[in-house]
């Protein structure tokens, strides 16, 4: 049996594909699926980050998705994208939580206190400005968090991963026009709560 090897960033090698990495850990090779965890782990926690806006939950979501890969790993056909795989059972394990849990929570990555601390053209933000910037973020963290689960998910995956609507599709295994149909909901609805901001 031959050996995969990785080559370093600087190699001048061909970069070994997922698909590569994939065949290795079905071929029993634990240090394939390590590389895997590498190449992803940002992506998913962020993905998973973004949903909950908590780290600790984030964080036994984005293993939780990772596990799962891996016990399902067999099956997975190499010929598809490991990458919106690990995003769709993200987004389906962090929906499950939020449904679980009965709450909904920010996925704004600004915390209130952060955004006071924030300046403008580099000079400090005044008194008036901070109080204004806090209410914005209040405002909009309730509106996100009135959110339907299943609109959350695509409003996080095309704002904050910046997929396009093809890819949301495909990580979601949902058609082109229910993504652009919750996308466009979900718009309405943080607009609908901001009105009187814009």
């Amino acid at each position: 049996m031959t050996t995969l090897s990785v080559p370093s960033e600087d190699s001048k090698t061909a970069q070994v594909t997922d698909a590569d990495l994939i065949r290795g850990v079905k071929e029993g090779r634990r240090e394939c699926f390590d590389q895997l965890v590498l190449r992803h782990q940002r992506r998913v926690y962020a993905i998973t980050r973004q949903m909950t806006s908590h780290h600790q939950d984030a964080d036994d979501l984005a293993q939780e998705a990772f596990l799962a890969a891996y016990r399902a790993m067999e099956r997975f056909d190499e010929r598809q994208s490991f990458s919106a795989y690990l995003c769709r059972i993200a987004i389906n394990l962090s929906i499950n939580h939020l449904r679980r849990r009965k709450r909904w929570l920010k996925i704004w990555t600004k915390s209130r206190e952060e955004a006071g601390d924030r300046t403008m053209g580099g000079k400090a933000v005044s008194p008036q400005k901070q109080l204004e910037q806090k209410e914005l973020l209040s405002r909009l963290e309730k509106a996100m968090d009135a959110l339907p689960a299943h609109q959350k998910a695509v409003l996080v995956l095309k704002v904050h991963q910046e997929m396009s609507y093809q890819d949301i599709a495909q990580t979601l295994k949902i058609s082109l026009g229910t993504v652009m149909s919750r996308l466009h909901r979900a718009r309405r609805h943080l607009r609908s709560q901001l009105e009187d901001l814009l």
